[in-house]
């Protein structure tokens, strides 16, 4: 059994179920057991994205984490605040998991930065979705105070890019209402 904790808020945990999930699916002799902050990461705002292997990943409160459990955190120990790439979210992650996966002892399931991609079944509970939308763009600043060159204009070119690209996006920030964009539609045909 592995035990892992991430004390830190939803987003953190997020992307380390997401590792742990696809090491699960990687390994069916894999259990393990990931300890959250109750306060910064409701239980029912993770549970879903394990939800086809629960019985061998398990989600617990952090109080209850054993004293040898890895603290999975992407900064733990300063790692990310030292990493040439902090500010890569892709070259980053595929630095930290290799890093992540030495330390649990196990094959690294994060082989592409599309790997890092996961489908959020209960995001549709918390940010109401529309069948109109293909991507949802969280476009407000971190909280955390790691990411301190927050432009909003890399949203809007984001946004461009995946709408020219013809997906239905929508935005979310946190002083603003949902905004939302569609392709535009192709032109008539010679009539």
């Amino acid at each position: 059994m592995i035990h892992t904790h991430n004390a830190l808020r939803l987003g953190d945990n997020l992307v380390q179920l997401n590792f742990l999930r696809r090491a699960c699916l990687a390994d069916p002799s894999l259990e393990v057991t990931h300890y959250h902050n109750p306060q910064l990461c409701r239980f029912e705002e993770i549970d879903a994205l394990r939800s086809d292997i629960f019985t061998r990943l398990r989600i617990r409160p952090i109080e209850e984490a054993p004293a040898g459990s890895i603290d999975s955190w992407r900064n733990a120990g300063g790692w990310w605040e030292r990493h040439p790439d902090r500010l890569d979210f892709g070259k980053f992650h595929m630095a930290w998991f290799d890093e992540l996966a030495g330390r649990l002892g196990i094959p690294n399931p994060i082989r592409t930065v599309d790997d890092l991609l996961l489908n959020y079944p209960t995001l549709d509970s918390f940010i109401p979705m529309t069948p109109e939308c293909d991507v949802l763009v969280i476009n407000s600043p971190g909280l955390s105070g790691q990411f301190l060159n927050y432009n909003p204009d890399d949203f809007r070119d984001l946004i461009a890019r995946l709408v020219l690209k013809g997906h239905r996006s929508s935005a979310r920030h946190r002083s603003r209402p949902r905004l939302s964009w569609a392709p535009a539609p192709a032109p008539a045909g010679p009539a």
